[in-house]
């Protein structure tokens, strides 16, 4: 392989992940994450809900009430597994 064909592969890989990365950027650009969700499954069901009162945990006065359910069909036989993003695992948090 010559010098100048080399030259030219490492110029396409650089200009295919530049590419990459500025295609990526523009895909998640302005996507709005709003409030954590949830997933809740139970014998071969599965719901993501959001909360139904969520604080801003910096300041508890802050605090949104946008009361979402859900509903999961079950009975007692089943146990409930809960899947919750780390910003919810890591603060104080209950389930009503």
């Amino acid at each position: 392989m010559t010098r100048t064909v080399r030259w030219l592969l490492v110029i396409v890989v650089v200009l295919a992940s530049a590419g990459a990365g500025v295609g990526a950027w523009l895909l998640t650009r302005g996507t709005d994450e709003g409030l954590p969700q949830i997933s809740v499954y139970s014998h071969g069901h599965s719901i993501r809900v959001g909360p139904y009162f969520y604080c801003n945990v910096i300041n508890l006065d802050d605090c949104q009430n946008p009361q979402t359910q859900g509903e999961l069909p079950g009975d007692k036989r089943y146990p409930v597994q809960l899947s919750v993003p780390t910003s919810i695992g890591r603060a104080p948090w209950r389930l009503l």
